[in-house]
């Protein structure tokens, strides 16, 4: 989707539209493990695990384990990441 944000923008008649991207990462160990824990807590969540569930997406077992995977990630020495955001913008004339 968000490689058609200008397309969608222009569909609904907005003009001026500006676009662009960004990155977001974690250059430290200790960043990636504090990102980590705070994404893998969401998994945890009565509410997200209930909508999840509900949704038929994944199962109660299932979210605690991708938590874990997720924690372990963010432990590994080697790890790395970097979550690519767009956006885009339009006036309406």
């Amino acid at each position: 989707m968000e490689k058609r944000l200008r397309e969608y923008l222009n569909e609904a008649g907005f003009a001026r539209i500006v676009a662009r991207g960004s990155y977001e990462n974690y250059p430290t160990q200790e960043s990636l493990k504090r990102s980590m824990d705070m994404f893998a807590s969401v998994y945890e969540e009565r509410a997200f695990i209930d909508s999840v569930v509900e949704a038929g997406i994944a199962n109660e077992k299932q979210m605690t384990e991708y938590a874990g995977i997720i924690r372990e990630f963010g432990k590994h020495p080697d790890s790395f990441l970097a979550n690519a955001h767009c956006e885009a913008i339009g006036w309406k004339p």
